[in-house]
């Protein structure tokens, strides 16, 4: 074995790479750009090396801080190498993956400034010809602030032509479109371009099938959508012998499963049972139930209706005017509606007054409580809209340093702080019972033994399914079933209750805070605020006992343990349920009390002691200013 310095050339490396890490968590980026320069000029391509110049960079970049010492053809021939990154082994691209990361977490702009970073690169790779997929990634991620870089044509045969080599890390960066309605909406139309006007053999043969699925979920296309029974002709064409790999085998049965539920899938029971066989029939039960008594004209109509901003921006009107003039309503008959809430209460009385004065203001309703005693507050992740810390700038500098360093990280060095935001005070059911004027509350200790190791997820989903229950048991009482989260904020709503009735009454149709859509590679829906039917709420709700069974029968990206969004989209997918955005303003989550200042520095100066290195002083400092500012 080599060895540098009488150590092994391994130990050696991860040495080096340990002291580039401590600096950039220190801000301290350019010293940890040399270090990698360095190791990259030496021929080492390990992918660690590339994640830690990834982070460094995109660090570098939204503090404001790459170096200036530089000159600009030595800092390009560091990037063009972390652009291609070609020695890569089931991993994305690493600045990619960062940038990407750093645009969910919540920053603003990092796209902007990754794009005006990176065009001197990207154009002088474009005008050599180079072609690489890294290369290709780059672009797509960053195609909407590089608007006017290059011809959209070009750009989209070289996405079409390299399609069929990106694996599965490639693809999940620049389509994730579901919380994002503007920066991939180039890449993801020539995908459903694409998906929609390629004969399905030839479809098949350029792609497996666990693409083909990635384009279903990523472009969310029905004229995709209804070429399945000859897409699974094609593939039953092209491989009488089943599938050629894992993958493609658990999307070949997810694509069998959703054309059984669909409109054009088998007659009946029976019929689905022989095409399937009877364990992955068995799935599909739920969704023909619902598919049973659909009337698709009447709903598709209403759902266009919903999803128009001219009647979005009509119903606006009509429900400003109404309310200051509720005469104008007389005579039209209130709809009936559910209003199942569950999960932490957080900040519950500062969310129920704004569901009040817009969103159920036209509506009779009667509300179902199924939550914890304990209040407690939201998680600190750095993606979040809203943090549940006081103070402008103690945000802005969480967000930038956790999504840095990652949440492990943080909590690993700020465990006090961290035992602040744990404690919440408790809530009683005659308190929940007055505050809501309804005798249908129950509520649980998640610190009893029976909940012991439950994650957040199976907690927020039982919850979801235990109110359901308790709506859906009355029978045909109600027109509709509202889902929502205690603490989450309602503004203007932009619909007429007669078009969410057709809609969500004449098909399996959901409307959700957010529709549904693809993010790194799973499918998603939104997962705080739902309104249907009985009957497809119920299937909704029923994500608890049926999200594990995708899992079992090992269908494509189907996970053992349940997951925030991604379970209950896959519920709907499955069922055939369409998920669509619901027309009315989605606020921030409140908290019960965001932790103040005063106590956030208490925190940090226990954890820091002895420590005080740059991360701490950022935070410190940040939290020293909203203090002041109070």
């Amino acid at each position: 074995m080599k060895s540098v310095n009488g150590k092994p050339a391994s130990e050696f490396l991860d040495n080096r790479l340990a002291a580039a890490k401590e600096l950039t968590e220190a801000s301290n980026y350019t010293p940890a750009l040399e270090i990698y320069e360095a190791i990259f000029k030496e021929g080492i391509t390990a992918h660690r090396a590339f994640e830690g110049a990834g982070r460094a960079v995109t660090g570098a970049l939204m503090d404001g801080a790459l170096p200036t010492d530089w000159g600009r053809e030595r800092l390009d021939d560091l990037l063009r190498i972390l652009v291609l990154e070609r020695d890569r082994d089931g991993t994305p691209p690493a600045l990619c993956a960062r940038i990407a990361a750093a645009h969910a977490g919540g920053n603003q702009g990092v796209l902007q400034k990754a794009a005006e970073l990176l065009r001197p690169v990207l154009t002088a790779l474009w005008d050599e010809g180079a072609r690489d997929r890294g290369f290709l990634i780059a672009v797509l991620l960053l195609r909407h602030p590089l608007q006017g870089w290059q011809d959209e044509a070009p750009i989209s045969r070289w996405h079409l032509d390299l399609l069929p080599q990106l694996d599965r890390h490639e693809l999940s960066l620049p389509y994730n479109g579901i919380f994002d309605a503007v920066h991939f909406q180039g890449n993801i139309a020539d995908l459903a371009g694409l998906a929609e006007n390629t004969p399905p053999d030839a479809l098949v043969r350029r792609f497996p099938a666990w693409q083909l699925l990635l384009f279903l979920w990523i472009t969310g296309s029905r004229r995709a959508d209804a070429q399945l029974a000859a897409w699974l002709a094609a593939y039953r064409s092209a491989y009488p012998g089943g599938a050629t790999d894992e993958d493609d085998g658990a999307a070949a049965r997810s694509l069998a499963l959703r054309w059984a539920v669909s409109p054009d899938g088998p007659a009946s029971a029976a019929a689905v049972t022989t095409a399937l066989g009877p364990d992955l029939a068995a799935l599909a039960q739920p969704g023909l139930k619902l598919r049973s008594t659909a009337d698709r004209a009447r709903s598709n109509a209403a759902l266009a209706r919903l999803d128009s901003r001219p009647w979005q921006a009509a119903a606006f009107v009509e429900d400003k005017v109404t309310g200051k003039a509720p005469f104008l309503k007389r005579g039209r008959r209130r709809p009936r509606i559910a209003v199942c809430v569950s999960g932490q209460l957080r900040g519950y009385r500062a969310a129920f007054p704004t569901w009040q004065a817009s969103l159920l203001r036209d509506a009779d309703c009667q509300f179902f409580i199924h939550s914890w005693s304990k209040i407690g507050r939201s998680g600190a992740e750095p993606f979040r809209a809203y943090l549940p810390f006081a103070g402008e700038a103690f945000c802005e500098a969480w967000r930038l340093h956790a999504g840095r360093i990652g949440m492990p990280g943080m909590a690993e060095r700020y465990p006090a702080l961290f035992a602040a935001l744990a404690d919440g005070g408790v809530v009683s059911k005659a308190e929940l019972e007055a505050f809501y004027s309804t005798e249908h509350v129950v509520l649980e200790d998640d610190s009893d033994p029976d909940f012991a190791g439950w994650s957040n997820p199976r907690k927020m989903h039982y919850k979801l399914k235990a109110a359901s229950d308790m709506a859906t048991a009355r029978g045909d009482e109600f027109d509709l079933i509202l889902r929502i989260r205690p603490d989450k904020v309602i503004g203007a709503k932009a619909f007429r209750w007669g078009d969410a009735l057709a809609a969500c009454r004449a098909t399996p149709t959901l409307l959700a805070d957010a529709a549904m859509g693809h993010q790194y590679g799973s499918l998603m829906i939104g997962d705080q605020v739902a309104l249907a039917s009985a009957a497809t709420m119920a299937v909704y709700a029923d994500t608890l006992d049926i999200a594990p069974r995708f899992h079992e029968m090992a269908l494509y990206d189907a996970k053992p343990d349940l997951m925030g969004h991604v379970s209950l989209a896959q519920t709907c997918w499955y069922a055939g349920i369409t998920a669509a955005r619901l027309p009315a303003r989605m606020g921030k989550l409140m908290e019960a009390a965001p932790m103040a200042s005063s106590a956030i520095c208490a925190a940090l100066e226990q954890d820091a002691a002895g420590r005080h290195d740059a991360v701490d002083k950022a935070l410190l400092t940040a939290a020293r200013t909203d203090r002041q500012r109070r």
